[in-house]
């Protein structure tokens, strides 16, 4: 059941809607690029879903403005499986992807999720 979830270059925070296909748990795999334009600080990025922060990756940054390759975040998630009454279809789940304080994030970085 390897797939991507989502991959891109989107403002952040950006939410998107996933429908899980069962509700075993799986490995996420979360990673992207950024920069900063404060000379000496942390960036990164976080995986919420349904409100909850359920990873993260980040980098120590010597430079400003130069996009820096996070470490990858790997959890362990079982996703909710909430089943629609009328239509016993799985519902989707609502994810989103958003920068900590301090990070920079444009049209030249890069998010990738994906289930492994």
């Amino acid at each position: 059941m390897n797939h991507i979830i989502y991959e891109g270059t989107p403002s952040l925070p950006h939410t998107f809607e996933y429908t899980p296909d069962c509700d075993a748990e799986m490995m996420l795999y979360f990673v992207g690029t950024a920069y900063t334009n404060a000379v000496g600080s942390k960036i990164g990025l976080e995986l919420v879903i349904e409100n909850n922060v359920v990873a993260s990756t980040s980098v120590y940054c010597n430079s400003s403005r130069d996009h820096q390759a996070m470490h990858p975040g790997l959890v362990m998630y079982r996703f909710p499986l909430n089943i629609d009454e009328s239509s016993h279809n799985i519902k989707p789940v609502s994810i989103t992807i958003r920068a900590i304080s301090g990070t920079v994030f444009d049209s030249n970085d890069y998010v990738t999720v994906a289930c492994i």
